[in-house]
């Protein structure tokens, strides 16, 4: 089995490639799991983004200004006309996944792309999450935590020095995660077995470290205090064991080799850490 650097050295020199350039030219986002936007994500989650070639950092940043609709159509006539609400469309998962992205790169994204800020801040829900069913902001008004995730770690780490619509943005999410205790209805019961499971790579899918992770930093960022009740649990049952990858959450589709050798069920959790 050829080894995890290897692997990396691969998917780089792909990343490096007139195929990938062209890839991107030709859709920024699809396919799942392989195009050069998964292959880019996965290096970011594993501390690798020095790695990613400015090259394909370039080709990408231009085809998103030029491709998606600079922000989150939720109301009937927001859609321009001509464009594809799937393809053309960046939810808010998908904004704040490349927007870590790019930041970990070293582009100012604020200042290169400032409508995914303002997208992700214009779609925060009453309940302080956010949706990537456009429907749920004209009926349920219901957040999803696996669309939210993202978005929030994007606002958190953009900046040292929030302005007043992020402080806002990243407060009101910390109390939603807070009021669900990590992964529980407002009823109390476990909304989905599977995030009491870590995932590696994630991409932009949740698991509860994922958000006890969010809600450390954004404490320590925001002199915030978290309820000992919303997170304990959780806690202590991350630090009874090791963290291994325990799930993979990607729905069968094209994948490639260094995601296939990451991903597998067991395989140390060597980028995943417990903070504090």
């Amino acid at each position: 089995m050829p080894s995890v650097e290897a692997l990396v050295d691969e998917t780089v020199d792909y990343l490096k490639s007139k195929p990938a350039r062209d890839a991107v030219r030709q859709d920024p986002y699809w396919p799942k799991w392989d195009a050069p936007w998964w292959r880019m994500t996965l290096l970011f989650e594993m501390g690798l983004s020095s790695r990613i070639p400015q090259s394909m950092v370039e080709t990408l940043m231009s085809m998103m200004q030029l491709r998606y609709v600079h922000g989150f159509p939720t109301k009937p006539g927001e859609l321009p006309a001509g464009k594809d609400p799937v393809r053309d469309v960046l939810c808010p998962c998908a904004m704040g996944t490349i927007h870590q992205v790019l930041r970990s790169c070293g582009v100012p994204v604020d200042e290169e792309i400032p409508w995914l800020r303002d997208a992700m801040l214009a779609s925060q829900l009453p309940d302080g999450g956010l949706n990537c069913d456009e429907t749920a902001y004209t009926t349920s008004r219901k957040s999803s935590l696996t669309s939210t995730l993202p978005a929030l770690e994007a606002i958190l780490w953009s900046t040292s020095h929030y302005n007043q619509a992020q402080a806002d943005f990243l407060d009101r999410g910390a109390r939603y995660l807070i009021a669900h205790r990590l992964c529980r209805s407002t009823q109390g019961v476990v909304i989905d077995q599977d995030w009491l499971k870590t995932c590696f790579p994630r991409f932009y899918y949740y698991d509860v470290l994922r958000g006890y992770t969010f809600l450390f930093h954004w404490a320590k960022r925001r002199a915030k205090p978290v309820p000992s009740g919303a997170v304990w649990s959780v806690v202590e049952d991350l630090t009874g064991r090791p963290l291994v990858v325990e799930r993979d959450a990607l729905e069968p589709a094209r994948r490639f080799p260094l995601l296939d050798f990451v991903s597998r069920i067991g395989y140390p959790a060597v980028y995943l850490r417990l903070p504090g």
